[in-house]
């Protein structure tokens, strides 16, 4: 997976990543993080999650300047990469996370991570669209 321009690094206190860390799904922690990061009144944080074989590394952002630094996004989630163990995948789970993960920020969620052609075209029926190689977003997100 190539790595973009947005880099984003700081953590949440180890405490709250340890509470997060032991809710009993990718999306219970997805949501447990976002809430915490957007509460905590960091401008950032970074976090990895893991549950029952799924890996996801994400970071939210306060504001997040895009394009040619003329749009200031706010309150995003960026999905950096996704592991979905092999007897889940081609089954709709990666979309349907792309989907809670929007429905959690508002519209605000950016994949940030280089895609198959064929996952990539799947995002772009569901309104996903590339501003880079490795960065999408949905249309109407900013």
């Amino acid at each position: 997976m190539s790595n973009t321009a947005i880099q984003l690094s700081p953590r949440l206190p180890s405490d709250i990543i340890s509470s997060i860390k032991r809710l009993p799904s990718i999306e219970m922690q997805t949501q447990a993080f976002f809430n915490a990061a957007q509460s905590s009144g960091g401008s950032e944080y970074e976090i990895k999650l893991s549950w029952n074989g799924f890996r996801v590394h994400m970071n939210y952002a306060n504001e997040l300047p895009f394009g040619q630094g003329t749009t200031t996004l706010k309150d995003f989630l960026i999905l950096r990469d996704t592991y979905v163990p092999t007897q889940y995948r081609k089954r709709g789970w990666f979309t349907q996370y792309c989907v809670f993960c929007c429905q959690l920020a508002a519209q605000h969620f950016i994949i940030a991570s280089e895609l198959p052609t064929t996952l990539s075209l799947h995002l772009a029926r569901h309104g996903f669209i590339a501003h880079l190689p490795d960065l999408y977003m949905l249309d109407d997100a900013y």
